[in-house]
């Protein structure tokens, strides 16, 4: 039986006193303390995952690309990972792999600089989005969009509140109107009305879930070569081999 578990510290608690067998997500401030616990065991999960706000591209703002790029820069995201995820411990959310033999080397490159917080510059872009989509309506003869409040959905998990509530306090702080919408199972009025969705995409296996997806497709099934294809790709030991096959 699942059972959802808002509160962390209550959810911590009810893995202690045997009330909770497994918890799914620990708290990064507990993490230290239940590795020390004779009678608890952490595993880390072997699938990274990476955390992402998705545009309503049916919202003026959030389908804009200039806007997005605003958001970007006004969002401290290395604090909020830091500070309000991690809780500042020194954990390493995804697994590093920089060698070809690695699990996650192919998806590494240490030469692509992490975007910087520069909210200034945040703030310019999104006043360059303002006056794009205003000449944009006139043109087209549509009513002006207005920037009243920007609204950033999420599903009812402690982690996504924490990290939504970070990042609209970052925008309201450039002057960027916005509020966070917790979502619920149906609610789909509510999120058509979202302009961005904070989501939580798990990073699988390419040559795992490739064959997966292409294994009903009558081309895959009628061609010999291409069967051929995905058995040499599954046999690859490395991302090298992968690649060449």
């Amino acid at each position: 039986m699942e059972i959802p578990a808002p509160d962390p510290l209550l959810a911590v608690a009810a893995l202690r006193d045997g009330r909770f067998d497994v918890l799914q997500r620990v708290p990064p401030a507990w993490l230290e303390q239940l590795l020390g616990e004779d009678d608890v065991r952490v595993l880390r999960y072997p699938v990274p995952s990476i955390h992402v706000l998705v545009p309503n591209a049916n919202r003026p703002f959030a389908s804009n690309a200039t806007f997005r790029r605003a958001l970007a820069f006004a969002i401290g995201r290395e604090a909020i990972l830091n500070q309000e995820l991690l809780a500042g411990e020194a954990v390493d959310p995804l697994p590093r792999g920089y060698a070809p033999d690695q699990a996650w080397g192919y998806a590494y490159d240490p030469g692509v600089e992490v975007l910087p917080y520069q909210p200034r510059i945040g703030v310019t872009l999104a006043r360059v989005a303002e006056a794009d989509l205003a000449r944009a309506a006139e043109k087209a003869g549509d009513a002006r969009p207005e920037l009243s409040e920007l609204v950033i959905g999420h599903v009812d998990d402690w982690l996504h509140a924490r990290a939504c509530a970070a990042i609209a306090a970052d925008l309201n702080r450039v002057g960027i109107r916005c509020r966070v919408q917790p979502l619920a199972s149906g609610e789909d009025r509510k999120l058509a009305a979202c302009d961005f969705v904070y989501a939580e995409l798990v990073m699988t296996e390419p040559v795992v879930d490739w064959p997966q997806w292409l294994a009903h497709h009558p081309l895959i099934r009628s061609s010999d070569h291409l069967n051929l294809a995905i058995r040499e790709a599954a046999a690859a030991t490395n991302w090298r081999q992968a690649r060449e096959r």
